[in-house]
């Protein structure tokens, strides 16, 4: 938030990084809910083994995902 207070630019951030309470200098516009999404990935060192810790962690991260992108 720092840069677009000192006037350099616009910043996209997740609703949950925005306070309740306004920001001295800065204006939050919520976009629509239909609104740009994000994309997430998992990067690992290519032709290095995963601990079965980092496994787990990809399966859980999939189910999440998964559970988010299924309509209710």
């Amino acid at each position: 938030f720092e840069l677009v207070r000192l006037g350099l630019g616009v910043s996209l951030v997740p609703s949950m990084a925005v306070r309740t309470r306004p920001v001295d200098g800065l204006c939050v516009t919520r976009l629509k809910r239909d609104a740009p999404r994000r994309a997430i990935g998992l990067a690992y060192k290519y032709g290095r083994s995963r601990s079965a810790l980092a496994d787990r962690f990809e399966a859980l991260l999939q189910l999440r995902v998964e559970s988010l992108a299924s309509p209710a």
